[in-house]
Order: C-alpha cells, then structure tokens, then sequence
C-alpha cells in the first residue's frame, strides 16, 4: 500500500487548506495511508482529525521566514526519514523550498509541488521578487511535478527554462455546498452582525469570502461601496473571513463613514453555504491563482463582479458569466457593481451562465482523478 505525506505551511483554513484535505481524504478512499503534516494549529487540524487523518504537527514551522527555519528544515528531515513515504505532496511557496530539499536529501521518491500562485507575483519591490522567483524555480526543478491550478500559473512560470517541463495543470475543484436556503442564511449571518447597522428588508447585500489579507484587494471594494453608498444606493457588504488586514479594513470603513453598512463578520463556520444570503459577490484581489470563492459563488449562481487577475478570467467570462475589472481601481468596481444593481435581469444571465460554466468545469472529482494518477 502506497503511503502519501502531505505538508502545508500553516492548518488555518484557506483555499491552500481546503485543497490538501480535500486530496487527503480522496487518497485515503482510495486506499492510500495518508499522513498532514503542518505547522501551527487551527481548523484544517481539527478537520482531519475528525476525517479519521493523523496529522503532524511541525512545531518550527512558520509563515514567516526566520532562523527557525533550519529547526523546520531539519524535522522535515527527520519526518521523511521516519515515514518513507512513496511520495511527498508540498503546498504553499515555503514548504515547496524546504520540502523540496529535505525530500531530495531523504531520497523520496516522488516529490510533488502544488502551486497554488507564484509570490513572486504578490506587490513587492523588484528586489524581493527576484530572489522569489529564484526560490519557485528551484522548488519546481527539485521536485519531480508541479501541479499548477490554473493556466494562469502556467504562464507565470514560462520563463522557468528546463524546469517548466515539469508543470502540469490540473484545475482546483470543488464538491457543491449544500447551501442554506436563502432566508435562513440572511437569519444566520445577521446574528453575528452588530447592533446599528444598516441593515434593512431592502437592503442590496453584496458580499464576498476572503482572508482579511492585502493581496483580497478588499480596502478597494469599501471604497467602491463607499461610492455607491454616496450616489444614494441602499447596500451593505458582508465579509465572510478573518485576518492581519482587520484594523486597516476598520479603519478605511470609517474614512469612508461606513460603519454599520460595511460587516467585518470574521470566520463563519461553513460560510460557503450561507451564500445564498447574498444579491451580489465581489473579489476585488490583487492576485489570485484560482479562486475557491469564485467558484463557490458559481455554484450559488450568484452575478460576480472580479479583477482581472491571474486564473479569475478562468472562471468568469468578461461580459458573459460576470464582470472583470482592473485591479486597484475602485471607482472602476463601482462602476461594474452599480450596473448589476440597476439590472436584475444581467444578474440573473450571469448567475445561470456562471452556474453553467462551473459545475461542467470544477467539479471535485476529476481534480482528485488527476491528482492521485501522479502518486
């Protein structure tokens, strides 16, 4: 029987977290002894634990780079020494680097990188992107496959001469919510909204699911409602996700005077299937390899208005299934966001279309199909 490690970074939960469990789980259905390995603590852990998955934990293992590193590097070591596993699978830029060497070290057999987005395309000075880069070809050279999720990260990686051999695309995919009906989600989501907010029966609500990070874009999306708000439209945002950015959101929501219209509602348990809820979703990120989020709106059939960033066009057709916009430019997004507004009928056109174009493209099992013929 064929054994599989799997490490991550970090056991928060994120699209990076929902791919390893999802592919932990399919792999020990499928008759795998499958192990996680990962740094920290948090939702994924627990997950695992309850899927019936050992997990390890790697105490030195941080996001941030620092010193402990070389204590991370050298339990991986000891890790792989310990398990012999037929194949490792890397997820997230950092541990694809250490892993990547300690696997070699460890003569594995099969090392296998997803790349769930290049952070050398992250908004960083020239001199922090190149030895980046430097970093991923690497990773992608010392690992026998890279899986990327999205032909968008192909591209990226184009100028990765010898090593891009090595890059394989396979989609991410996701099994359908079961979605809470409507009425029932708006109840669930306003008891955890404060008290004086702006909510009422006619309210638009627009919303979105994302980590509370730089690179979600969501400062442009309070400006835009800010906009919106100001050329008299009666909305508010609901922000499904937690993160660093919280007092910064905080703080531009109040530059804007959007307290009570704009609701930082933090880590909603199974937020995916309260999406119904909403009248509109929006990811304004700066970049975005392939969006979970997108693609769960898409099953929720719901209009969409994106940037036009990385894998994003992958799933949502300019113009057909919803609307692309550049990146960074809220008046821009509020341009976009006030033309579904005005036009129920084009929300609803996107909503099918987009509906339409994500069950034929996302599904679950043909990411897991793909995936397991490379262990």
């Amino acid at each position: 029987m064929k054994k599989v490690l799997y490490v991550i970074t970090k056991a928060n939960w994120g699209g990076a977290q929902r791919y390893v469990f999802d592919m932990a789980t399919a792999a020990q259905a499928a008759g795998f002894t499958v192990a996680v390995a990962y740094g920290g603590d948090g939702e994924m852990a627990t997950k695992l634990h309850t899927a019936g998955i050992r997990g390890v934990p790697i105490v030195a293992l941080g996001r941030d780079v620092s010193l402990s590193d070389l204590d991370a590097y050298r339990s991986l070591r000891e890790l792989f020494d310990a398990e012999r596993p037929n194949a490792v699978h890397l997820n997230s830029s950092k541990i694809g680097i250490l892993g990547a060497i300690a696997g070699r070290f460890s003569s594995i057999d099969r090392i296998i990188f997803t790349a769930h987005g290049w952070a050398f395309n992250e908004p960083r000075p020239l001199w922090q992107r190149f030895p980046i880069y430097l970093l991923h070809y690497l990773t992608v050279a010392l690992c026998d496959v890279t899986i990327a999720v999205s032909e968008a990260v192909v591209r990226d990686a184009r100028h990765m001469w010898f090593a891009r051999r090595k890059i394989v695309l396979i989609h991410n995919g996701l099994a359908e919510p079961h979605f809470i009906d409507a009425g029932s989600a708006r109840v669930a989501l306003a008891g955890k909204i404060p008290t004086g907010s702006a909510l009422s029966p006619e309210s638009i609500w627009l919303g979105t699911l994302a980590e509370l990070s730089w690179n979600k874009g969501l400062h442009n999306l309070i400006r835009a409602a800010g906009i919106l708000v100001r050329k008299g439209h009666d909305l508010v945002v609901v922000i499904m996700g937690e993160g660093n950015e919280r007092r910064f959101l905080e703080t531009i929501i109040g530059e804007e005077s959007l307290q009570g219209r704009v609701l930082l509602l933090g880590h909603v348990i199974d937020g995916p299937r309260h999406l119904l809820a909403l009248d509109l979703f929006a990811l304004p990120s700066h970049t975005e390899a392939l969006s979970y989020a997108l693609i769960e709106a898409g099953y929720a059939g719901l209009p969409v208005v994106a940037t036009r960033v990385g894998g994003i066009p992958e799933i949502v057709t300019d113009e057909q299934s919803g609307l692309l916009v550049k990146r960074d430019d809220p008046r821009a997004l509020a341009e976009a966001l006030e033309r579904l507004l005005r036009d129920g009928a084009l929300r609803q056109r996107f909503g099918v279309a987009l509906r339409k174009h994500v069950v034929a493209n996302f599904g679950l099992e043909a990411m897991h199909a793909k995936t397991l013929s490379l262990y």
